[in-house]
């Protein structure tokens, strides 16, 4: 956000985060970046998701089901994602929602979102650990502590000690 960092991956909610932090910010999204000698990887996404669920024990479940209805209406969705900044997950969406949406770069956040090719981390019990080392090392390049190369290579060590426990302890290999 103060112009420090000429390139990141990130998500669609970043628009929203520019518009509101810093909206004189000039910036633009392309999809991520592959190899020349893999054209295997082109229209490749990672997905996220913001999740309604209601809770065993919920004192209002029939409640909750309905505000979840609500929530999936057309009209309801598409002004939500646009106040967050985002795509909607509905399979159809309205012509006024991308001509109207804030983020200038939508329909292609849209077309990675529904690509064949998009994908979901999987959900594993170091999940967040995973994450975190990611976090770590972009911190260390952006306050240049480090090297890209040198916080990849200090990243990917704690990562592998971190899965070969997570192997041995709750995967039994």
């Amino acid at each position: 956000m103060q112009g420090k960092v000429a390139t990141e991956i990130n998500g669609v909610w970043k628009g929203n985060y520019i518009r509101v932090y810093e909206p004189g910010l000039k910036w633009f999204a392309v999809p991520f970046p592959y190899p020349a000698d893999r054209p295997d990887l082109e229209g490749h996404s990672s997905l996220s998701q913001d999740v309604l669920t209601i809770p065993r024990g919920a004192k209002h479940p029939k409640e909750a089901f309905e505000f979840i209805k609500f929530i999936q209406r057309q009209d309801v969705m598409e002004g939500l994602c646009k106040g967050h900044g985002k795509n909607s997950p509905l399979e159809k969406v309205s012509e006024n929602f991308f001509a109207t949406h804030q983020n200038k770069f939508i329909r292609l956040f849209d077309k990675l979102a529904r690509s064949p090719k998009a994908f979901s981390a999987p959900q594993i019990g170091i999940s967040a650990q995973l994450r975190a080392e990611i976090d770590v090392a972009f911190s260390e390049v952006s306050t240049e502590q480090k090297t890209p190369e040198q916080a990849l290579h200090d990243a990917q060590n704690r990562v592998t000690v971190m899965w070969e426990t997570y192997k041995k302890q709750v995967l039994n290999q």
